[in-house]
């Protein structure tokens, strides 16, 4: 299996396909604060997947349609957990499978709360942490290179997600979730190729991935900068906008 073998070089710092990299267990922006000020009600949206915190704190806006894009095929596999645990484990518990103060908690990427959750996960992502799990503990695991090891402090992540920050919300989110019969995620290169022109959105959110262009000239990196901002705007609705 192509993503474990990369899952497990990263581990062991090997080298390996450079499209798979370390992930964000939670995201790094306050997309609380973002979430406010947008109206994505009955919207069709496309975001990085990323920590799939995107997805989940648009979920609970009501958009009429959400998918997924990355160029780092881990991305869907942690998305998936996530979601699992999500619609399975109540306010506390999800937060101590995933974040704690304390970084010897027991609970924290537990074996046996993963356990609880796998029979909602896909095969082929279940198959991925069966495997992750039969080769590492859950503190191996959380402190390994498959997560970043500069992270947010709790209270920041917290802060920075709706379903977090606020117990109520979980509990929505945890309902939408479960109505959910479809997630459409593509493994894409955003810079590179998109989807169908005939396919519109009315919210795109790149978050800070114009960052990894690695394009040292100025001009040139305006130059690519244009060619992607109008690659993107020909997916757009009217009124759309890209974020």
């Amino acid at each position: 299996m192509e993503a474990l073998e990369n899952a497990i070089k990263i581990i062991k710092n090997e080298k390996r396909d450079p499209n798979y990299n370390t992930l964000y267990l939670f995201t790094n922006e306050n997309l609380n604060e973002l979430t406010e000020k947008l109206y994505l009600e009955n919207k069709k949206i496309i975001t990085v997947c990323s920590s799939g915190d995107q997805f989940f704190n648009f979920l609970v806006k009501h958009p009429k349609d959400i998918m997924l894009y990355d160029i780092n095929p881990l991305t869907e596999y942690l998305f998936y957990l996530k979601k699992a645990a999500i619609e399975n484990l109540d306010y506390d518990a999800f937060k101590s499978f995933f974040l704690d103060k304390k970084i010897y908690n027991k609970y924290l990427l537990s074996k046996d709360i993963y356990k609880k959750i796998k029979e909602d996960i896909p095969d082929k992502i279940k198959y991925f942490w069966d495997e992750l799990y039969k080769k590492y503990d859950n503190y191996a695991l959380y402190k390994s290179n498959l997560f970043y090891t500069i992270r947010n402090s709790p209270k920041s992540i917290l802060n920075n997600n709706n379903y977090l920050k606020d117990e109520n919300i979980y509990y929505k989110l945890k309902i939408l979730l479960k109505k959910i019969t479809e997630i459409k995620y593509y493994n894409i290169n955003i810079f590179e190729e998109f989807l169908n022109e005939n396919n519109k959105f009315d919210f795109i959110y790149v978050s800070n991935i114009l960052d990894y262009l690695n394009i040292d000239n100025e001009k040139e990196y305006y130059i690519k900068l244009k060619k992607i901002i109008t690659k993107l705007s020909k997916t757009l609705n009217t009124n759309g906008e890209t974020i």
